[in-house]
């Protein structure tokens, strides 16, 4: 949304326009970026075509979110890192994948940006276990300026089978994620989720569910 404000300030709104813009003024605003741009909206591609079961073998899965707004608050940022959590694992999980390299890359609003890593004994791919290793970096980064860009991957993988483990909250985190993952692919992304993602419920909103009050509408206090 950003880069569509921004080529939109240059009068860019369509494909067309955006091929036909000279590349110096692209250049000047974007840096090689703009020629990619550029190159891009021409339908340009000089990438070689692979054959199908001969692509590369996977060395990380990742996902990097621009922010709506600057992040200074821990507990958001915290709550950003979950979804972006949600979304590596989703996709390690469904390549059979697992990882012990979690790297957590920040982007401050000046634009600056830097990549912290935490490898750990054993191989992951649940998006609680993700997370709480990408909380573990956080916790170790004096953040110095507000937050614009977020990003989560997942990299020193190797294959996971999809048999349970036997113990512990591995376990019940392994089944958790296959539900979901099964009712997400059937119903849509995000039908389920984790409860940190959803949205906060407004102060003073204190009303039980219809399924919790039988007796009619009651107000409580809980926080």
């Amino acid at each position: 949304p950003r880069l569509a404000r921004s080529l939109g300030h240059l009068g860019i709104r369509t494909c067309g326009q955006l091929g036909r813009m000279p590349v110096d003024i692209l250049a000047r605003r974007y840096g090689i970026i703009g020629e990619r741009l550029r190159t891009m909206a021409r339908g340009l591609d000089y990438s070689p075509v692979v054959p199908i079961g001969e692509e590369p073998e996977v060395k990380s899965v990742g996902h990097s979110m621009t922010l709506q707004q600057d992040l200074g608050d821990p507990s958001a940022i915290l709550r950003q890192l979950l979804l972006l959590s949600q979304m590596v694992g989703r996709r390690a999980r469904s390549y059979a994948l697992a990882g012990r390299t979690v790297a957590l890359t920040i982007r401050y609003k000046d634009f600056q940006t830097f990549t912290t890593r935490k490898t750990i004994t054993q191989a992951i791919n649940g998006s609680h276990e993700i997370w709480q290793v990408a909380r573990e970096i956080l916790s170790g980064i004096c953040l110095r300026q507000p937050v614009r860009l977020l990003g989560v991957s997942l990299s020193n993988l190797c294959p996971k089978d999809r048999q349970l483990p036997l113990f512990g909250w591995s376990k019940r985190e392994a089944q958790i994620c296959r539900v979901m993952d099964q009712i997400n692919d059937r119903f849509g992304e995000n039908t389920m989720m984790w409860a940190e993602l959803l949205p906060s419920p407004e102060k003073g909103s204190r009303i039980i569910p219809p399924s919790w009050r039988p007796n009619g509408v009651r107000r409580v206090d809980v926080r």
